[in-house]
């Protein structure tokens, strides 16, 4: 099969392009919620049509039955500045707590790319979804957590998006977000330009009070703030061998691989000393899968990679993320195909699956 067959084979949505995806599990299959926008949208137009949350099911992570679309931000505005702007959906997550399905997801209004929050929609079927009436349940407090209203001096957008729910002892929310301390401890030693690299896996926890709503949440210091990245995507934790694996996605302009010899792709840190311990890249530098070597070796590249399910040995998990391009800078925008993650101690490799 050719490069370009195999490309085609992958899913998307009918007539729409797929980018950031998520996965929930259960008898009925792999649940794969991801963003999607109409396709054949040009990329400097791209971010002023909204984007919304598609669903598709399959059984082996290569067939996928497309559903319903999840969650479409309609008619509804939000007033920024006393401007009305429709709204774009982002990237969440998706659990299940009490016979009751909670999806976190991200919203922005249309008009102002910077000013990202976090908002949240329930089911009893994972087909029809309500949003919250309060949305959006979390924003940053411009105190830990920095939400600039303009590009930084690289030209990226701040960041407050991504959540990723997951329990231990108690509700926690990780998230993309920019470390505001570390920012303006830099900007106090006169290195502005070093304080660009503050992004982080931002961390809240669900009050005490909120009495099962999920929609009450107290922010956090940053979970991992290693002062080397603009941008740390899409996280996720996973729990194995009494430690804790913190995975997130970077882009080559997110990080600061002209010093520090990192490339673009999927990172993972571990702590062996509790959720809230000290965070040490696996691999020695953190780096799992390099996606320009892939995109060189393989002729597409590979983003936002998240772990489905464990395979029958310990150390090996189903994942899947999104192709984004080929070498020769084609769109794609399809789902990736399967991947396997295994996880040793302090190594951590992929493979196709």
């Amino acid at each position: 099969m050719s490069l370009e067959d195999m490309l085609g084979s992958l899913y998307r949505p009918e007539n729409k392009s797929l980018k950031d995806n998520w996965f929930y599990e259960d008898a009925k299959g792999i649940h794969m919620f991801h963003m999607q926008r109409e396709e054949n949208i040009p990329d400097d137009v791209r971010h002023l049509h909204p984007a919304s949350i598609g669903h598709a099911v399959s059984q082996d992570l290569k067939n996928w039955e497309e559903h319903q679309t999840a969650l479409h931000p309609g008619d509804k505005k939000v007033y920024v500045g006393g401007i009305g702007s429709g709204l774009t959906f982002a990237t969440g997550c998706t659990i299940q707590k009490d016979g009751k399905y909670f999806m976190f997801y991200t919203q922005r209004p249309i008009s102002e790319p910077n000013y990202q929050s976090i908002s949240l929609a329930t089911s009893t079927d994972m087909e029809n979804w309500q949003q919250h009436e309060n949305n959006p349940i979390l924003t940053a407090d411009e105190k830990i957590y920095d939400m600039g209203r303009e590009k930084d001096c690289l030209r990226i957008v701040h960041a407050f998006r991504d959540p990723f729910v997951f329990h231990s002892n108690e509700w926690y929310m990780a998230f993309t977000g920019r470390d505001r301390r570390f920012k303006r401890a830099a900007e106090r030693q006169g290195n502005a330009r070093r304080g660009v690299y503050n992004g982080c896996i931002g961390l809240a926890k669900l009050k005490d009070w909120d009495k099962g709503e999920m929609a009450h949440w107290k922010l956090l210091p940053p979970l991992l703030s290693p002062g080397l990245f603009v941008e740390m995507e899409v996280p996720q934790l996973v729990h194995k061998d009494k430690m804790w694996y913190l995975f997130f996605s970077t882009w080559s302009k997110g990080n600061c691989f002209r010093e520090n010899g990192h490339q673009g792709g999927l990172y993972c840190y571990a702590s062996s000393t509790g959720l809230r311990g000290k965070y040490i890249p696996v691999n020695g530098n953190g780096l799992v899968m390099n996606m320009e070597e892939l995109r060189e070796k393989q002729g597409f590249d590979i983003y936002g990679v998240q772990i489905i399910s464990r395979w029958p040995t310990d150390n090996k998990y189903a994942a899947m993320g999104w192709v984004d391009s080929t070498k020769d800078k084609k769109e794609v925008k399809r789902a990736s195909p399967p991947l396997e993650i295994e996880i040793n101690r302090l190594s951590v490799d992929w493979r196709f699956k």
